[in-house]
């Protein structure tokens, strides 16, 4: 990613263009990572409830271990990745450096905590549900933001 070195996208349609697919790319994972999440656990303190430790009432099983530990693992890999290459775009290209570091850090710590969470609802007390809930959001909708600011400013470029 030579663009983050020494910002030649001006110099170079492509990349461009390339940052440009990166950022619908990475609106199009967010939105559709909130809409598996809302199918797969729920987007609900009641649900996700459910979901981690299942209802008698309603014959339904808790979440095994190994199949949390595997979304768990895929959210860290695919919020890495998403965070990682985004975070560096939006330093590059964000007009105020300390609104860029604000807003990277705030994102990455959110979703540092949106993948521990449900293991510390699991483990320790089911109030973890609802740091799961608020910083899934805020780590989606400031990512967001972000890939549309980014998406703005390469318009203009």
């Amino acid at each position: 990613m030579k663009f983050l070195v020494n910002h030649e996208r001006n110099h170079n349609p492509m990349m461009r263009l390339l940052l440009i697919g990166l950022q619908i790319f990475t609106v199009l994972f967010l939105c559709f990572d909130i809409l598996y999440k809302s199918e797969q656990v729920g987007l609900s303190y009641a649900a996700a409830l459910t979901y981690l430790f299942g209802s008698e009432a309603e014959f339904i099983e808790a979440v095994p271990l190994s199949t949390l530990l595997e979304l768990l693992h895929a959210d860290t890999f695919f919020a890495m990745m998403i965070l990682l290459s985004l975070g560096s775009i939006y330093a590059r290209l964000c007009g105020s450096k300390t609104r860029a570091l604000y807003m990277v850090n705030i994102v990455m710590l959110t979703a540092l905590i949106a993948i521990l969470s449900p293991l510390a609802a699991l483990y320790v007390a089911d109030l973890f549900i609802w740091f799961w809930l608020v910083t899934f959001w805020c780590w989606h909708v400031g990512a967001a933001m972000m890939s549309v600011e980014v998406l703005w400013r390469l318009r203009r470029s």
